[in-house]
């Protein structure tokens, strides 16, 4: 199943050659290489602790509520920097590669979400893992993957490099679906609701709100585009870096200021969805709920 799903990723790529050119395959694979990071930074992290640790917990009083609890908990962790990521992907582009691969940002924008779909479906799939049934998983891999080849065919066909990216989270989502209909089956687990749906949201509105606003004209950015800027100009002065291609590092922080202070404000901005996470935990909500409606509460 895992070399199918493998397969099926490395086709996008033949066909997005075939089908449109070669430099297609090089915005593509440059707008695969950021949201990588949030498998390396997050995912993989969380997953090498707790992948072992719910197994251990699976046939203990309460277990189903708190798996589901901690799915909420890496929902929210993965969607919040996945947040900040999809907002300064495209300022990072332009500050860091040349102007053939800056729209390489809508394709990245897409890549995140499918990498955080396809950390959950390590979640969703925990019924399936623990009842030993990894010939459903492996089917579902290799149907799914299959899907995946005949979608590519369709999307980039009809929408070039964009489809490519398109047909993986949408095959990433239907894999979700069908693995977590599966899964429940042999493992029920009592997912928090409510709060995906605000993380969801919270998140959504976040990033078509910054995504369309532009910060200009405001005083942050003019704070860091003015002030920040030429500090960080003079402190790279004051080391070695200065010298690096004759002061080339100095010179492009001075030519890249706009997308430099649009990735700052815009950034920090994503970076409040934090202050959802009083809201889901639940011990944090139970303190607030007490101190502003009493010890009944």
């Amino acid at each position: 199943g895992s070399i199918a799903s493998w397969i099926g990723r490395q086709v996008e790529r033949v066909m997005a050659k075939g089908l449109i050119n070669l430099e297609s395959v090089g915005i593509l694979e440059m707008g695969y290489k950021f949201p990588v990071l949030i498998s390396m930074m997050v995912i993989r992290p969380f997953m090498r602790s707790w992948e072992t640790r719910r197994f251990e917990i699976a046939d203990q009083p309460g277990a189903p509520e708190t798996i589901a609890r901690m799915f909420t908990y890496f929902f929210f962790i993965v969607t919040w920097v996945g947040l900040v990521m999809a907002i300064v992907i495209k300022p990072v582009l332009v500050i860091l590669t040349p102007p053939e691969f800056h729209i390489a940002y809508r394709i990245a924008r897409v890549e995140i979400l499918t990498i955080i779909l396809r950390g959950v479906g390590l979640h969703l799939i925990f019924g399936l893992a623990y009842a030993k049934d990894t010939a459903t998983i492996s089917k579902i891999q290799t149907g799914t993957s299959v899907f995946k080849v005949l979608l590519s065919w369709f999307f980039i066909a009809n929408w070039g490099i964009y489809g490519a990216a398109f047909s993986a989270a949408v095959t990433r989502l239907i894999s979700d679906v069908i693995v977590f209909t599966f899964a429940q089956r042999r493992y029920h687990l009592s997912l928090q609701w409510k709060s995906l749906a605000l993380m969801t949201f919270v998140a959504g509105g976040l990033f078509v709100g910054l995504n369309h606003w532009d910060p200009s004209g405001t005083a942050a950015y003019g704070l860091v585009h003015d002030r920040l800027v030429p500090l960080m100009q003079n402190a790279v002065g004051a080391t070695s870096l200065s010298g690096w291609k004759d002061g080339k590092l100095i010179t492009v922080l001075g030519e890249r200021a706009s997308p430099l202070a649009d990735m700052i404000v815009k950034g920090g901005i994503a970076a409040l969805y934090v202050l959802v996470l009083p809201v889901i935990h639940a011990e944090t909500r139970r303190k607030w709920q007490r101190r502003l409606f009493g010890s009944r509460t």
